[in-house]
């Protein structure tokens, strides 16, 4: 029965480690993308210094994505599951180590997400990422990505200080540049013809006039042949007008003819002898 609590521990450590490593292989933010996965790797800075008679070494294990990695035999001279930065001060005397102090500077026991922030320049390939995460015992850790583009894909961070329980960090990689294409200017809409719209209300205001004429012959023609039981030529609705209507066009149509054609120019004013 202990099984199951065991298979959901480990799935659980499983999916923190995938979120973390998520987060490195798609960045977004001010509508810039990024992928630092390929830093998904454990890095391993150290600096040793003369403190007679013994020489002390500062170790800092790094992987900015997802825990380190720590063999069996190495876990008590380790920090934490978990941690992400971890820092290691050894004492060397006589060549025999002495390990006389472990920090987790991020990650570890802290639940606390890491947070990410972009600094912009006017030249894109100085935009800095700021990765912030915060370890055990109120240590913090500051990641400072610069955008190198033509830099080394192999390069390792650069240990900037450790003051105030912050370790401050700088890492110059191509992985470190937006790999999103800037948005495309928004193509201008035309402006439409005022010829174009002239005509299509033209079309509008004869289709409107049409369906209103045709309404109109249609119910006078049912009504006069339900109604009035007309037949023939009788069922066009108010027939009498359209025949004197018909006559007026016929008349106007004749007198702008004779206008056009120039019909009894020179006439007036003289009669017939």
């Amino acid at each position: 029965m202990r099984i199951i609590p065991l298979i959901s521990t480990l799935v659980a450590l499983a999916g923190c480690y995938t979120t973390l490593a998520l987060e490195c292989k798609s960045i977004e933010i001010e509508g810039k993308r990024y992928d630092l996965s390929p830093l998904n790797k454990d890095f391993n800075i150290s600096s040793s210094e003369e403190t007679y008679p013994t020489v002390t070494q500062t170790t800092y294990l790094i992987n900015p994505c997802a825990p380190l990695q720590v063999k069996k035999e190495e876990e008590a001279d380790r920090c934490s599951k978990n941690t992400q930065i971890c820092r290691l001060i050894t004492n060397f005397k006589n060549n025999e180590p002495r390990i006389i102090r472990i920090n987790s500077l991020a990650g570890g026991a802290n639940e606390t997400e890491p947070t990410l922030s972009l600094k912009t320049s006017e030249n894109a390939q100085q935009d800095t990422l700021i990765w912030s995460l915060s370890g055990m015992d109120k240590q913090k850790a500051e990641i400072t990505f610069t955008c190198d583009k033509d830099g080394n894909k192999d390069s390792e961070p650069t240990i900037k200080s450790y003051e105030n329980n912050l370790l401050s960090l700088e890492w110059k990689s191509p992985f470190a540049c937006s790999n999103a294409e800037p948005e495309k200017d928004k193509p201008v809409e035309d402006k439409p013809d005022e010829s174009s719209q002239s005509r299509s209300g033209w079309s509008i205001f004869f289709i409107v006039v049409f369906c209103l004429l045709f309404l109109y012959f249609a119910a006078g023609i049912i009504y006069n042949y339900l109604v009035n039981h007309e037949t023939g030529i009788y069922l066009i609705p108010h027939l009498h007008f359209w025949r004197s209507f018909s006559e007026v066009i016929k008349d106007l149509g004749y007198q702008l003819y004779n206008k056009c054609m120039g019909v009894g120019r020179g006439q007036h004013g003289y009669s017939t002898l």
